[in-house]
């Protein structure tokens, strides 16, 4: 990671999973002590993951499916069937101060429920 900045790179992302299968909690709070670019934690809209987003801080979080079966996200949130929801947890990482992005399927209304979120951005 740091070997990746001093190359250049402006950020570091990590996937923080529910069953933990791409890293480990641990991991997380040592890779946020090191970052001196932005740090995005990828993760899916839990109450233990705004935990540890909250804890951690980092200058972004991604927001995906949560979807245990698969080894990669494999599909956009949908965020037209949760806007509600979604628009609540945004606003609480949002006055953490952290960014937040929406990683969705390229359609018109998914990017419509994402502006209505107030999502800082969309992947």
């Amino acid at each position: 990671m740091l070997v990746s900045e001093q190359a250049g790179a402006d950020g570091i992302t990590i996937h923080l999973r529910e069953d933990r299968r791409h890293i480990q909690d641990a991991d997380v709070y040592e890779i946020a002590k090191q970052v001196t670019t932005r740090l995005n934690l990828e993760m899916a809209a839990t109450d233990e993951m705004l935990a540890i987003a909250c804890e951690v801080q980092p200058f972004w979080v991604c927001l995906v499916p949560k979807k245990r079966a698969e080894l990669t996200t494999e599909g956009g949130l949908d965020v037209a069937g949760q806007v509600k929801g979604l628009a609540d947890y945004i606003t609480k990482l949002q006055a953490a101060g952290i960014k937040l992005s929406l990683f969705i399927d390229p359609s018109e209304t998914q990017i419509d429920a994402a502006v209505a979120c107030k999502a800082d951005a969309i992947e």
